[in-house]
């Protein structure tokens, strides 16, 4: 599992490919705390899977588009993930390793400032994040 070369530490990719697989079994509300560094960014917020990622982006694209999402832009959003390996009956073990972490309700820390007040869908390459916490930093 995983591929040291690429810097992903192993224990992180156990436990984003965990959550995937939660998610990819139709259980889309789990989640854990977590804070992660990114290239000097402190990140924190809770760590889901990527099928929540995917809904809560398209719910904030239905809210805040100015019109309807259109059936092309639909079926565009929707192909990205449609073609995952777990999206295929039979092939839940299947999943690839991950290349991406998804944060939801993530808040960027500076300083003695936590941003924004609501919280981020975020995504990163998992090769960018250099170390890891359980839990949410400061009050966030």
């Amino acid at each position: 599992m995983g591929d040291d070369s690429l810097g992903i530490d192993p224990h992180l990719l156990f436990w984003v490919n965990t959550f995937n697989r939660i998610s990819d079994q139709g259980d889309e509300e789990s989640s854990i705390s977590i804070t992660i560094w990114v290239e000097g960014a402190v990140v924190t917020g809770d760590l889901i899977g990527y099928r929540r990622y995917y809904n809560r982006v398209a719910d904030l694209m239905r809210t805040h588009l100015d019109r309807p999402m259109g059936e092309t832009e639909s079926a565009q959003f929707s192909q990205m993930f449609r073609d995952y390996p777990g999206d295929q009956p039979g092939k839940d073990d299947d999943l690839p390793d991950a290349t991406m972490i998804h944060l939801d309700k993530a808040k960027i820390v500076a300083g003695n400032a936590i941003l924004p007040e609501g919280g981020y869908v975020f995504r990163c390459k998992l090769a960018s994040v250099s170390g890891f916490a359980w839990g949410r930093t400061g009050s966030a």
